[in-house]
C-alpha cells in the first residue's frame, strides 16, 4: 500500500488526473478497491488544482529562466553601449587631432605683408557687409581683408576705379591684366607668377609680345610651323616620345587648339577602329571644350559623324573614346 501510495502522490505532483492514473495502474493489475482506498488516504486535491500547481511551478521555472535571460540581454546591451561610446570618443579625439594638424592654405599675395584687421572706427570686427561696402564706396583694399571673399572684393574695386595698385592678391593682378588688356598689371607679381600671368594674357588677346619665351606654350602657340615641328623635335630627344606627345595633346585641349594635333604621329594606336594618334587628339579637343567645329580636322568620314555628337554623348555620361564605339 504505501508504494501505491507513493506512486499516486508522485504522478498527482506532476499534473495527472485520478482517471489517468487509476486507468494506468488497473492495466497495470492494480485492484480497483485499493486504488481507491489508496485515493482516499491521500486525500487527493481536486484535479483542476493539481493542474493548476503544476502551471504555476511552470510558471517559476520560466520567469526565473527570463529572469536570467532578461540580465545577460542587459549586460550584453551596456557592454556594447560603452564601446560604441568609447569609439565615437576615440574617432573624434583623432578627428580633432587631424583637423588641428592641417596645415592652413592661405591665398598667395604679393611681397608686401597684408594688415589682416579691418580699419578701426569704421566697421565693427565681423561685419562683413560693412567692410564691403567701405571699399567699394572709398576704394581701399584695407577693407576687403574685413569682407568673408578679400580677392573678389579686390578685383571688384580695381576693376570700378580702373587700378591695379589696389590689388594685394595675385589673382587680382592677373584678372585685371586679363579683364582691362593691361599686361603691366604682371609685373608686380614675383617670378613664377608673372610668368603665369604673361602666359594667360598673351593666349587670351593672342598676343606674343609679353608671352615668356622659355615657356614651351608661348614658343609653341606664337612660333611657326617650322619653329613648332622643331620644337616637337627637341622635346622628343629630351622628353621622349611618349611624354612629348601628352605634352601636346594636353596643350591642345587646355588651349582649345586642335590644329597643335597635326604635330603629332599619324601612325594608328587603336587597331580596331583605325584610330591615329592625330585623330585621338582631335576627339580630346572636341570633347573637353564642347566644340564639335574641331571635329572637321578628322582624317575618317565615319569619326567625323561620331564626333559631331559628342557633345550629346558626353551629357549622356560617356567617355571620349567610348563615344567612338556607339551606335
Amino acid at each position: 500500500m504505501s508504494q501505491l501510495k507513493n506512486y499516486v502522490e508522485k504522478e498527482l505532483s506532476r499534473g495527472f488526473s485520478r482517471d489517468v492514473i487509476k486507468r494506468k495502474l488497473l492495466s497495470s493489475g492494480y485492484d480497483e478497491h485499493e486504488i481507491d482506498e489508496t485515493f482516499s488516504i491521500i486525500k487527493q486535491k481536486p484535479d483542476i488544482l493539481v493542474r493548476e500547481q503544476h502551471i504555476e511551478d511552470s510558471r517559476n521555472k520560466l520567469n526565473a529562466h527570463l529572469g536570467k535571460t532578461n540580465l545577460i540581454f542587459a549586460t550584453i546591451v551596456i557592454i556594447t553601449i560603452f564601446a560604441l561610446s568609447y569609439l565615437i570618443v576615440t574617432y573624434y579625439v583623432a578627428y580633432d587631432q587631424r583637423v588641428d594638424n592641417i596645415p592652413q592654405i592661405e591665398d598667395t599675395k604679393t611681397t608686401e605683408e597684408i594688415p589682416i584687421e579691418i580699419k578701426e572706427g569704421d566697421c565693427n570686427q565681423g561685419d562683413f557687409k560693412c567692410s564691403y561696402n567701405k571699399a567699394i564706396e572709398t576704394g581701399d583694399s584695407e577693407y576687403c581683408q574685413g569682407t568673408t571673399r578679400p580677392v573678389e572684393c579686390e578685383i571688384e574695386i580695381s576693376t570700378k576705379f580702373n587700378n591695379a595698385d589696389l590689388c594685394t592678391y595675385d589673382e587680382c593682378f592677373i584678372t585685371f591684366a586679363l579683364e582691362n588688356n593691361y599686361p603691366e598689371a604682371c609685373e608686380n607679381l614675383e617670378s613664377e607668377e608673372k610668368e603665369r600671368c604673361y602666359l594667360r594674357y598673351s593666349i587670351e588677346f593672342n598676343d606674343g609680345t609679353h608671352c615668356p619665351n622659355n615657356l614651351f606654350e608661348c614658343q609653341f602657340k606664337f612660333g611657326s610651323d617650322e619653329e613648332k615641328q622643331e620644337l616637337v623635335q627637341e622635346l622628343t630627344e629630351t622628353l621622349g616620345e611618349e611624354k612629348t606627345k601628352g605634352k601636346l595633346i594636353n596643350y591642345a585641349k587646355t588651349n582649345d587648339d586642335s590644329s597643335a594635333c597635326n604635330f603629332l604621329p599619324s601612325n594608328i594606336i587603336y587597331e580596331d577602329i583605325q584610330l591615329t594618334h592625330q585623330d585621338y587628339c582631335v576627339i580630346i579637343v572636341a570633347y573637353v571644350n564642347e566644340d564639335i567645329e574641331h571635329c572637321n580636322q578628322l582624317s575618317s568620314e565615319e569619326f567625323l559623324e561620331k564626333c559631331n555628337n559628342i557633345i550629346e554623348c558626353k551629357e549622356q555620361g560617356h567617355y571620349a573614346l567610348s563615344c567612338l564605339y556607339l551606335d
